[in-house]
């Protein structure tokens, strides 16, 4: 049977040389993780995600169970198991993420890209964003404008502040028009007439 993993690194198949995962590997000299997945988070969970993705076997009970690994390998995964916070019991030979809250855990905190595991884990996932309902806000029209691509407007830019050179004075800023008198009669300003 093959199992494919994904692993988001750079040079992929130097960093796979380096552990397990290689044609007659004598589980003796094989190594750990490598010392770069340490210093960062996201590679201790991608590294840990390639590696259960790789070699774990799923049963039917909510369970992860990691067999015939060397055993700095299987320290390497029991340290960053650790540090996610995901609780593991030793087995013969390996180790077993079993019950439902360690593997709540594991899938909030590690996930899968591996079909099988993926199905295991799909009960106990978080919602991501995009299955998450998205609560719709209106957006603010903007006043004076309507909308689409027909209220451009069209024509010249408005006119722009030049750049003022040495000597010369500012040109006065344009003044706000003054609100209009108010409409009077012509009437009101001529005497009463006098009737003869």
């Amino acid at each position: 049977m093959t199992r494919q993993a994904v692993l988001p690194a750079a040079a992929v198949a130097g960093f796979l040389s380096r552990i397990d995962f290689k044609d007659g590997a004598a589980p003796e000299t094989s190594t750990g993780a490598p010392r770069g997945v340490w210093s960062n988070s996201d590679w201790k969970t991608a590294f840990l995600k390639g590696v259960m993705d790789a070699a774990a076997e799923v049963d039917a009970e909510p369970s992860l169970k990691l067999l015939g690994m060397s055993e700095r390998m299987l320290d390497s995964v029991r340290k960053l198991l650790g540090s996610a916070g995901v609780e593991f019991k030793p087995v013969d030979g390996g180790l077993v993420v079993a019950g439902e809250a360690a593997v709540r855990r594991y899938a909030e905190h590690v996930g899968s890209h591996r079909p099988q595991i993926k199905d295991l884990l799909a009960p106990y996932a978080p919602a991501t964003p995009a299955q998450a309902p998205k609560a719709s806000v209106p957006k603010a029209k903007k006043e004076g404008r309507p909308e689409g691509r027909r209220g451009r407007r069209r024509g010249r830019a408005p006119e722009r502040p030049q750049p003022q050179t040495q000597g010369q004075t500012p040109a006065p800023a344009p003044q706000p028009a003054s609100a209009p008198e108010p409409y009077v009669e012509p009437s009101d300003f001529l005497p009463p007439r006098e009737n003869h």
